[in-house]
């Protein structure tokens, strides 16, 4: 399942169509994150690099990196939310609201 779509800007000589002169133009690269991925993960567009007469197009290539949040810590393929709860109501039971990371909210 993809959870975000994030899209790149690059600048990449193209050949001509005379096939002996190149000049830049810009392309958007889109990337489908999908759910568990983990950091290392490589994702690579074939033949996306720089054209050149005589030469074949080098691979483009991500590496995902994680990012700190600020609520959830990642703990192999899964999101770990720490819950700070005073004694007094633990010993009593209390609601607890969590916000996903999808902006939804639940209740425990």
């Amino acid at each position: 399942a993809v959870v975000s779509t994030q899209s790149t800007g690059i600048s990449r000589r193209v050949m001509n169509d005379d096939g002996h002169t190149s000049s830049i133009r810009d392309k958007i690269l889109t990337i489908n994150v999908k759910k568990g991925w983990s950091s290392g993960t490589r994702i690579t567009f074939q033949k996306e690099g720089d054209q050149g007469p005589n030469s074949i197009p080098a691979d483009i290539i991500f590496i995902v990196k994680d990012k700190d949040h600020p609520l959830y810590k990642r703990k192999g393929s899964d999101l770990h939310f720490v819950a700070t709860v005073p004694l007094s109501k633990a010993l009593i039971g209390c609601v607890i609201e969590v916000q996903y990371t999808c902006s939804v909210r639940s209740v425990w």
